[in-house]
């Protein structure tokens, strides 16, 4: 039984520790937003609710992985969902934007796909994700946002 004990607390320890760490690299990596035009995304955002905005790829093997998070937290929040690609990316389930010749990306200063912008409902970006982001984080900084 201790060495079960062990184990969990040794397998949360780990699952503390890349939320953080995968946190930390997304702060480093996000871009300079104090110049980022917001305008584009105004007609897709409730006034009301935050909105989560997610540049994707679909050569992405990472944006793959991400795509059931995406999928989960728009069955609660608002999501709008920009594919970075000349052809015509396959439908995901999600309302997108296809971002044909990167203008929208190259706006928004996108580095890395995927990546996540989450605005609160007066559309200011309050959170930035490069990389992949769990299901848990992203519901937590949807709500963290809504409420505060």
């Amino acid at each position: 039984m201790a060495t079960l004990k062990k184990y969990l607390k040794d397998i949360l320890f780990i699952i503390v520790a890349v939320f953080i760490l995968s946190n930390v690299i997304s702060y480093f990596k996000k871009p300079d937003i104090d110049d980022i035009d917001t305008s584009l995304i105004s007609k897709y955002q409730n006034s009301s609710k935050p909105l989560l905005v997610y540049f994707w790829a679909p050569w992405c093997s990472v944006c793959k992985l991400q795509k059931p998070n995406i999928k989960t937290i728009s069955k609660y929040f608002d999501v709008l969902s920009i594919a970075v690609s000349e052809t015509k990316p396959k439908d995901i389930g999600l309302k997108t934007l296809h971002d044909k010749d990167s203008s929208i990306a190259k706006a928004f200063k996108v580095s890395g796909f995927p990546t996540i912008f989450i605005f609160d409902s007066n559309k200011k970006i309050r959170f930035i994700d490069i990389g992949y982001t769990s299901t848990i984080s992203l519901a937590f900084k949807m709500w963290w946002v809504k409420s505060f």
